[in-house]
């Protein structure tokens, strides 16, 4: 057995160190090594080192975290074991507090349900597992003296006889936890601090390397301590060695570390150059804004001026620390998105953000708040608001008329102004908007959308079941809406929060005894809990690319350029607050470290970061959330000792200069190339729409063939969805064993869901996913809530479906009677018969179009080729043939197969709809056969002259729109940003 300990220089890379240490033996089998660092990201950064070192294929080591390595451990010298997760451990300890009463009552009310002391007892079980890895002499207590030391503190009688019973609670609850084969984050540490003979036939033959640890709890000095008295060990640092015994420097706390693992002298290996952390003989530069927002900016600057203008392939060299999380959306939003698809360089987020920041948890919360003060049939009206103002409850059904429900919401919010409606009666709202609508000659259908509204955000339910039940679909309801990508993260928020409720209502299924609370505000308070301590975490490519990380997330990991944001007092070290229930004086007696110990350790991660780098910018806003700062004392220190040394650090205050230019829309003329290219065109009823809707991107779309860069992405885009749900239709309408009705629904389900999940994963989506989960729960419940109905309607109106219906190819010259004539393609989704009909049925699987219909002629304009005229004549024929893509394939049908158009119908299935049905395209008062001919007569003839027009048009010309231009992939090349 021999152990060692290298001690590496401020400049050196433990990462490499590593390497190196594991293949100086020339060996392809690296599994005897295990390696144990104090977080995830080390052992990524590893593995890429590794196999960009070694010569051909190499079997890696095993890599810990020390959590997972502690956790293995353990399960070995208990022969398994199952990991408890939070609100399974507080069930236990809410069980033993209510069983027995010589534990206190402190915060604890016996007389109420789990979920009322939900709260109070996770903040209990916290401090519990805080003391189980933290404290040196919890096991060896004196019990008496402890006690006596209690009844001396100036403390609340409750709180008193509590404090005194929690060593006594801490070693009854782990009994009982452990007794049932599972096992906390405390115990595990806990029971590992004594040595357990059982380790040895695990670890013999391994070599053991402990790397990127500083100051080490009580728990971790202990069970690193035995493992390097046992086992062939090396344990690995980084840090400036003179400084080791220094109380004052940050490094002290290594000494420490060192000392209680026993190295002597001869095991300890000094490598690389000896630097002085307070020499800061980097390139420091750094930067007072007056805000975050203009802090942003100036890191936007600075990056595309200076730090991105070389070796643009070594970009994971780059690192920028967002001390303050909450600085995580402004960066997105000011610092990724300035720039340009085809220039944007990787930014990877990987750190933790808190869900209790989002905006999510802030619409789920004023949910729960209105329910709680729904009284009598009677919510408060400032509660309501909150809910209907929020900007994710408009995302719902957007596909089904957002305008209509803004002008609804703002109805509403004039009504309870004008008529001061502190408490809103239900019925009473609606009656008196309806009576505002027709008094204002308003769509009738704004009510529809606000009683959507209202079945999507008003929760009327009484049990915590029923709230989760209804919350879900609430979430999916807005991830359906297809608007994520218009609000940062809101994917990520969803698919956590999502998670999150997916496994509390798997433990209320279980455990509905201990849930089933009258009082909603309990479930409210207990759910914000909940929620509280949920974080959202954001896992990029840290091998590729920009790092964003916290502070923590850098520890061991060296970086050529380093930016940090937000270097202020409070953030810098963060104001760190003891638990409540862990006061400093209750700290102390158990041998806990302090709050002064926690700042050392931040101030040892910020030094070691900045003097492992060549360039380091460091940010400074006066003001944060209208909050004046001050500079971190950190940075105090590092323009302290710069005196010191006789040389200064001046901080440059920031401006940040905007500017504005102006719109300038082009049009592009056609080259007589570009007009014989035309002639020989397939159009699809794609490419038709396109044009209508703007020539110019119809011209760098389907003639130049530009398009937006393809990515391969986590979460199905638009297009990749609808090819998934095309799929697996086609897939589900070709089995008649489904379609014929004669199957009990429940094995049509599984089937269906299976043959959903397997077209995912045809697709290489991964059903685990957060996000992929969110689009597979909305696939199924659509696909089968209109399966269901379309099953039924077959069976009734016996209507015929043949395999060679489905996905049906199309393609024909047609003649016009202008003597013009193109080649029109497309492929059909379905084709049924009923009766004489021949019925053919699209799938939409994004937004739905507003109104199907086809219109009457009346106020068609005259074709005209002026080009204002020409773009009004192309509007209202958008806006009369609305069916388009349909009519194209109606057309097609009748030419190749010599159909009437008259035994021909038309009709669409929206599945992002609520309740997806078969709509036809024609209203009931033309479907009398001559309207019908006049109407498909006169869609002919227009589209007769726009495929003139397309040939002969001397211009390609732009059709300035807010909603096309909003996302248009061509709107830089046009002019229209």
């Amino acid at each position: 057995m021999t152990k060692r300990l290298k001690y590496l220089g401020l400049r050196e890379n433990i990462i490499s160190e590593i390497s190196k240490e594991i293949l100086k033996e020339d060996k392809s089998n690296l599994s005897d090594y295990v390696i144990v660092f104090p977080s995830k990201r080390m052992g990524i950064f590893l593995r890429d080192e590794l196999s960009g070192k070694s010569k051909g294929n190499i079997l890696l080591p095993d890599i810990f975290t020390i959590d997972e390595f502690v956790f293995r451990l353990y399960e070995i010298i208990n022969n398994g074991g199952l990991r408890l997760n939070d609100i399974e451990a507080i069930l236990i300890l809410y069980e033993i507090l209510i069983e027995k009463d010589n534990f206190g009552d402190y915060g604890i009310y016996k007389d109420r349900g789990f979920t009322s002391n939900y709260p109070v007892l996770l903040k209990i079980f916290k401090a519990m597992e805080e003391i189980s890895v933290e404290s040196e002499n919890f096991k060896n207590i004196d019990f008496l003296k402890f006690q006596t030391f209690v009844d001396l503190g100036d403390y609340h009688k409750d709180y008193t006889e509590f404090i005194k019973s929690l060593p006594d609670l801490i070693k009854v609850f782990y009994e009982k936890v452990k007794n049932s084969k599972r096992y906390t984050r405390g115990l595990a540490y806990s029971e590992l601090t004594e040595w357990n003979e059982k380790l040895t036939d695990e670890l013999s033959d391994k070599k053991l390397i402990f790397a990127g640890f500083n100051a080490l709890s009580y728990a971790e000095k202990r069970i690193l301590k035995n493992i390097f008295d046992n086992f062939n060990s090396l344990f690995i640092m980084r840090g400036d060695k003179n400084s080791l015994k220094e109380k004052n420097s940050p490094f002290h706390l290594q000494a420490e570390a060192v000392q209680s693992l026993g190295f002597s002298g001869e095991e300890i290996e000094y490598v690389g150059e000896d630097i002085s952390w307070k020499s800061f003989n980097q390139n420091i530069k750094i930067y007072s804004t007056p805000d975050i927002e203009n802090e942003m900016h100036l890191i936007k600057n600075i990056l595309k001026d200076e730090l991105l203008k070389e070796n643009k392939s070594e970009l994971k060299k780059i690192g920028i620390v967002l001390a303050n999380p909450s600085s995580l959306i402004p960066f997105v939003q000011t610092v990724v998105s300035s720039f340009e698809k085809d220039e944007i360089p990787p930014f990877n987020i990987t750190l933790s953000y808190p869900f209790s920041r989002t905006p999510l948890f802030q619409l789920i919360d004023s949910i729960l708040t209105l329910r709680e003060n729904f009284d009598e049939e009677k919510f408060p009206a400032k509660d309501y608001l909150s809910v209907i103002r929020h900007p994710y409850a408009k995302l719902s059904e957007k596909y089904e008329g957002e305008e209509l429900l803004r002008i609804g919401i703002h109805r509403i919010e004039d009504i309870i102004s004008t008529q001061n409606m502190v408490n809103i009666r239900e019925e009473e709202l609606f009656e008196i908007l309806e009576n505002e609508i027709n008094n204002k000659n308003d769509d009738k259908r704004i009510i529809e959308e606000i009683q959507k509204l209202h079945e999507n955000f008003v929760f009327k339910g009484e049990t915590l079941g029923e709230f989760l039940d209804f919350i879900k679909k609430t979430l999916l309801k807005i991830a359906e809406s297809g608007e994520g990508g218009n609000y940062l993260f809101l994917n990520e928020f969803i698919s956590t929060a999502l998670e999150s409720l997916e496994r509390l209502e798997s433990f209320i299924g279980e455990k509905s005894d201990f849930t089933d609370d009258s009082d909603f505000k309990s479930i409210r308070l207990f759910l914000k809990s909940y929620l509280a301590n949920t974080r959202i975490n954001f896992t990029g490519s840290p091998l590729k690319g920009i790092q964003i990380m916290g502070l923590m997330e850098f520890r061991g990991l060296n970086f050529d350029k380093i930016i940090i944001a937000d270097a202020v007092e409070g953030i810098l070290p963060s104001n760190f607050k003891y638990a409540p229930i862990l006061p400093a004086d209750i700290r102390e007696i158990f041998s806990m470290r302090t709050y002064k110990e926690r700042e050392t350790l931040i101030a040892y991660d910020f030094y070691s970061l900045i003097n492992s780098a060549e360039d380091v910018r460091i940010f400074i806003p006066q003001k944060i959330s209208e909050e004046v700062t001050e500079p971190s004392r950190f940075i105090e220190r590092i323009i302290y000792e710069r005196e010191k040394q006789g040389e200064t650090i001046d901080i440059e205050k920031a401006k940040t200069v905007f500017s504005v230019r102006e719109k300038s829309l082009r049009k592009v003329e056609k080259s007589e190339r570009v007009k014989e290219e035309l002639k020989t065109f397939r159009f699809s009823p794609s490419s038709i729409d396109l044009y209508v809707s703007c020539p110019l991107s119809f011209y760098y779309s389907k003639i130049l063939g530009l398009k937006e860069k393809d990515d391969l992405e986590d979460d199905p885009d638009a297009a990749s969805l609808g090819s998934i749900v095309h799929d697996a239709l086609k897939e589900i309408y070709s089995d008649n064993e489904i379609i014929n009705g004669k199957k009990d629904f429940k094995i049509i389900k599984e089937k269906v869901n299976k043959i959903i999940d397997e077209n995912f994963e045809k697709h290489n989506f991964d059903l685990e996913n957060g996000i992929i989960k969110i689009k597979v729960w909305a696939v199924k419940e659509k696909i089968l809530r209109f399966l269901k109905k379309d099953i039924e309607r077959i069976k009734e109106k016996e209507i015929e479906i043949k395999n060679d219906w489905l996905e049906k190819d199309l393609n024909k010259k047609i003649s016009f009677n202008n003597n013009v004539s193109a080649t029109f393609g497309g492929r059909i989704d379905r084709i049924e018969k009923e009766g004489a009909i021949y019925r053919i049925i699209d799938y939409k699987t994004g937004k739905d179009i507003k109104n199907i219909k086809l219109k009457n002629l009346d106020n068609f304009p005259e074709y005209s080729t002026e080009e204002d005229q020409y773009l009004k004549f192309l509007t209202y024929f958008k806006e009369t043939f609305p069916s388009l893509q349909i009519l194209i394939y109606i057309m097609l049908y009748s030419e190749i197969y010599e159909k009437e158009i008259l035994n021909i119908d038309g009709a669409y299935v929206f599945l992002k709809k609520s309740e997806p049905d078969v709509e036809t395209i024609f209203k009931t008062k033309i479907s009398d056969n001559n309207v019908k001919s006049e109407l498909f007569g006169a869609f002919k003839n227009i589209l007769s002259l726009i495929i003139y027009d397309i040939y002969n048009n001397d211009y390609f010309i732009p059709n300035p729109n807010s909603d096309n231009c909003s996302y248009c992939p061509f709107k830089t090349l046009c002019g229209n940003v």
